[in-house]
């Protein structure tokens, strides 16, 4: 009697893992509107004057989510809170991920839907007068550099601030804009920002006529979008991506990436 009542104990057990497996996928294939957090990050998502949430990643996300023909709604959280809650499926999606193996193991990845880039930015007309190619370069010029604190700018900038020579022609203020009125005042020689983040900055200060991009790129990495395993299917994924080639052909991935990557 114990033995069969222990084989049909798991029988039991098994049968209701199939039945919450059945379930879950069903969910997921027929769930049609995102829940989806969001911190402020000019210009990829604020609120307007009208305390409208807009911004490049925004818009994007949006059109494309549109396009699959469900909804999205969102929710102000911090980052850290909005992974957690991707993982532990409290929340469907999040938006601006890079990839890491420890975020595969609970999230899909979308293809990438922009690539976030640090640049440099000099005065206008300066590029030439600097023809630095790597950032290594500068160990041994006079060149000197503006960041900002606690930005990433990729590994080899993590690796060359390591080196005190290097270190000595890197100055750090609080925020890209100090970055530009010290450039501006002669006072450094160049700042690194993320490309879109720092021309929505130089447009806002009105700066767009005394700066540009130097063409040397610092860092660039893909940006996808997260989608929770606990909540979502592959298919959601797939058609999502279809979504993101559609919006490429029809024109209006272009459109809203021209009105935040336009320096004019």
């Amino acid at each position: 009697m114990k033995h069969r009542y222990v084989i049909l104990k798991k029988s039991f057990i098994i049968l209701g893992l199939i039945w919450i497996s059945i379930t879950t996928n069903l969910c997921a294939e027929t769930i049609n509107h995102f829940l989806c957090g969001w911190e402020p990050w000019e210009p990829y998502i604020f609120e307007n004057d009208s305390k409208q949430l807009t911004g490049l990643d925004v818009e994007l996300v949006q059109a494309i989510v549109k396009q699959m023909k469900f909804t999205i709604e969102f929710k102000q959280l911090p980052w850290k809170r909005h992974l957690h809650m991707v993982e532990n499926g409290k929340i469907h999606i999040a938006t601006s991920a890079s990839k890491s193996s420890e975020r595969e193991q609970y999230a899909f990845f979308s293809n990438p839907y922009r690539t976030e880039t640090a640049v440099m930015f000099v005065r206008k007309g300066e590029s030439k007068s600097f023809p630095l190619t790597s950032l290594d370069q500068i160990t041994t010029s006079n060149f000197n550099i503006g960041v900002a604190n606690e930005y990433y700018y990729g590994e080899t900038y993590q690796e060359l601030m390591k080196n005190p020579k290097f270190a000595s022609h890197v100055q750090s203020v609080q925020n890209d804009a100090l970055n530009l009125k010290k450039l501006l005042k002669n006072r450094i020689d160049g700042f690194l920002a993320d490309a879109v983040a720092g021309v929505s900055m130089i447009r806002k200060e009105g700066a767009s006529a005394l700066v540009e991009k130097h063409p040397m790129i610092i860092y660039s990495d893909n940006i996808h979008v997260m989608f929770s395993k606990k909540l979502l299917s592959q298919e959601v994924v797939t058609l999502f991506n279809q979504s993101l080639t559609a919006i490429k052909q029809n024109g209006v991935y272009d459109q809203i990436m021209n009105k935040y990557l336009k320096l004019d």
